[in-house]
């Protein structure tokens, strides 16, 4: 190879191959421009530009759109503009009926002129804060700032910013965060980098450029290729997940056509309906998206709306409606008769006190079976459902104080005030259940000083009700989930390796491909041994989090047979979840139709689901 070729050699952007010219020898993929920048810059122009406002000496270049230069320059006075050279006046005449038709998100300039033949325009700097600085701001500031007010201030403006073009059926093709800026005032524009063409439809652009971490599947030739309003839709996305996770962005999810982790994997102080826009403006399949950024804005002000009124709201009574449905899997039940899911749940209607959980034993051990680890966990959620409903009594009084049976549920619940006091109720169910699952196993395990292994297991999750105070817990990889406006959002985390390396720091294309990334981190069946060999339970590490619910919210808690089978991938059966809660006349039958999708997607694991609708009592109308 000569030492010119060496010279030229570079990375393909989709690949990682070295490569030479602007194809990839290796999977075929065209590399982004570099508008001849390299070449067309010269000693002359490097130093100096001659403008309207003087001389303006160049600080270093830009990236552009197609055929255009641009550059950071400074004035003698020390201000910097943003200078863009345009190859001729029929490119800069084409920008200028661009600007006019975008609804003013284009930054007009503040001085034009020439150089040479080649007209330029300069645009100010001054109070202007770019969206790269933004997402990296939010990211270090991780532990102060707030999702719901980050979204609010950035990513809303940012969606108005492209809905304005797509309402003038101009797109941008999947930018990246050097197309935009935001004023003094908090409005978002774009910069000379955009690359603002009118749209026609899908198209395969000549040149697949990406923006690494915000790029779609399409851009990298997935799907077709075809790149449509929703490549802008998915750039969108990406912002937004990246400033409410306030995580650096991905850049590895759509280049091997991966959905982005649960939000909450990063963060978990993010408003529900905020990572649902985020997961579903960030599909894989640009259909699943929003169809464009004006559809995305009306939902993304929807979900800032409820957040507001979910932390505003006080304590209330709401209706409840609940299903649940239990089944072996048709598939599972072939090879394993016994049905390791189990569930619990009681609700007292005249105080809306409830208790709520769905367990599912983990398949393979060595000392016990998951069925009964599921049912250690069933029936400590039942002794909690009992101790809630027995009646408060005077200290002293436990054997003159009589209750007839009818009047139980008459008797005010009484629950602690404070979100700690309901974790630790939850977090007594699942110990207990560990316990009782070291008592079980312990006469059958052979004597030995060693970490014990192979223990009977099972995953929960948990809901404690009153009125509409909703606190949770959960362990291992059964899930909750909220569904409202059209939307589904994912509350747990899963417990298992992947999910751990992601929260460390992982890639999420790395982590998933690392085996036995399913396997889990996290359950009920926990245990080491003391000094004695004795087993002795290791005190449970679930995670807890409360919030509000509203009128027309459904929640759903099921085991991972309802995920991994009700759709061909996760994407598919959380879509397909809420298809069925939202068309579901009640939620039993929510439940009975959640059961039918997961054996119709193959039943290969045991199923089991508790659904849950609120609405307004009918004295109080519709809503808030």
């Amino acid at each position: 190879m000569s030492t010119d070729s060496i010279k030229n050699t570079r990375s393909c952007a989709n690949c990682g191959a070295s490569i030479v010219g602007a194809v990839c020898g290796l999977c075929g993929f065209q590399q982004a421009s570099d508008h001849g920048l390299a070449a067309e810059i010269t000693l002359d122009r490097m130093h100096a530009f001659k403008t309207t406002l003087g001389v303006v000496n160049v600080v270093h270049s830009l990236s552009a759109p197609e055929r255009c230069e641009r550059y950071l320059v400074e004035a003698s006075t020390g201000e910097r503009y943003e200078l863009v050279l345009y190859p001729d006046e029929d490119a800069q005449r084409e920008r200028v009926l661009i600007r006019a038709r975008s609804g003013a998100v284009m930054r007009a300039p503040v001085a034009t002129g020439s150089s040479g033949k080649q007209p330029l325009e300069v645009f100010s700097f001054e109070g202007a804060r770019s969206l790269t600085n933004i997402i990296a701001a939010a990211v270090s500031e991780r532990r102060e700032n707030c999702a719901t007010e980050l979204a609010r201030t950035w990513v809303k403006p940012l969606v108005e910013c492209v809905a304005n073009l797509h309402d003038n059926q101009l797109f941008l093709g999947g930018p990246g965060p050097d197309a935009f800026v935001f004023d003094s005032e908090g409005n978002c524009l774009l910069t000379a980098a955009a690359h603002v063409r009118e749209y026609g439809g899908p198209e395969a652009p000549s040149c697949r450029g990406v923006s690494n971490g915000f790029a779609a599947p399409e851009l990298y030739g997935r799907g077709g290729g075809e790149v449509v309003f929703g490549t802008d839709v998915y750039f969108l996305g990406c912002v937004l997940y990246s400033i409410i996770a306030r995580v650096v962005p991905l850049r590895d999810c759509a280049a091997r056509v991966q959905t982005l982790p649960a939000p909450r994997a990063y963060h978990d102080e993010i408003a529900p309906m905020l990572t649902a826009v985020a997961q579903r403006a960030t599909a894989v399949s640009s259909h699943r998206r929003y169809k464009s950024a004006r559809e995305m804005a009306r939902a993304l002000g929807d979900a800032l709306e409820t957040a507001d009124d979910r932390a505003n709201i006080g304590l209330r009574t709401l209706e409840v409606d609940v299903g649940q449905e239990i089944h072996i899997g048709l598939i599972k039940g072939l090879y394993s008769p016994v049905n390791q899911d189990n569930y619990f749940y009681h609700l007292d209607e005249l105080s809306g006190v409830g208790v709520f959980f769905v367990t599912d034993g983990v398949s393979i051990s060595h000392f016990g079976t998951g069925d009964v680890a599921s049912a250690c966990v069933r029936d400590a959620a039942e002794m909690l459902s009992q101790h809630l409903r027995a009646p408060t009594m005077p200290d002293g009084a436990e054997d003159t104080l009589v209750i007839a049976d009818s009047d139980l549920t008459a008797v005010e619940n009484q629950l602690p005030e404070d979100s700690a006091g309901r974790f630790a109720l939850l977090a007594g169910v699942l110990d207990d259940a560990n316990a009782e699952i070291g008592r079980r196993v312990s006469p059958e395990l052979p004597l030995s000083s060693e970490a014990p292994t192979g223990i009977m297991a099972a995953t929960a999750v948990g809901l404690l009700l009153e009125k509409n105070r909703a606190t949770f817990t959960y362990i291992g990889d059964s899930r909750i989930y909220l569904i409202r406006d059209g939307h589904i959002a994912q509350l747990s985390v899963d417990h298992n390796l992947k999910t751990q390396l992601i929260r460390n720091g992982r890639a999420p294309s790395v982590a998933r491909q690392v085996p036995g990334a399913n396997a889990l981190v996290q359950c009920v069946g926990e245990f080491e041994r003391n000094q004695e060999g004795d087993l002795v339970p290791v005190p449970l590490q679930p995670e807890f989090f409360e919030m509000r619910m509203l009128p027309n919210d459904y929640l759903v808690l099921c085991s991972d047979g309802v995920t991994d089978y009700a759709g061909f991938d996760e994407e598919d059966s959380e879509l397909l979840i809420r298809q069925i809660v939202e068309a579901a006349p009640d939620c039993r039958t929510a439940a009975f139709d959640l059961m039918v999708a997961a054996n119709r997607g193959g039943g290969g694991d045991n199923i089991c689901c508790i659904v849950l609708g609120f609405t307004s009592p009918e004295d109080e109308g519709v809503g808030l």
